[in-house]
């Protein structure tokens, strides 16, 4: 009778990722359910919590518009000071004012710009 030695590190370590890779692959269910059907099944008895994820988009980008105007407004009255300054002694043309003028009435106009061009095209 011959006994085959080999590294307990070696061996532990193939059982334990054996063990994951099966766990890994292993039907996980709720009552006897898969989670995918249990989850059409809650989804058709409660439509407004299956369709909650609906306008994710749409909210994020709203609240990335509120946000960037709090960050903006401070630098966009600091801007409109130092080209007014700088355009009425001279140093730079007055394209430069208006140019600035009228990136922030795009950035501070954007939702009434979308909301607009929305109703223009009916979407």
């Amino acid at each position: 009778m011959t006994i085959k030695l080999e590294p307990l590190l070696l061996v532990s370590t193939s059982h334990r990722s054996e063990r994951k890779r099966r766990r890994c692959h292993t039907r996980i269910s709720v009552f006897g359910v898969s989670r995918k059907a249990f989850g059409t099944f809650i989804g058709s008895l409660f439509p407004s919590l299956a369709l909650a994820q609906a306008n994710v988009f749409e909210h994020g980008a709203t609240n990335l518009i509120t946000e960037l105007t709090l960050f903006a407004l401070p630098f966009a009255i600091l801007a409109v000071m130092a080209v007014g300054i700088l355009a009425a002694i001279g140093r730079i043309s007055w394209g430069w004012p208006l140019g600035v003028l009228v990136g922030i009435a795009l950035l501070f106009g954007a939702p009434q710009i979308v909301g607009w061009v929305r109703n223009v095209f009916a979407v």
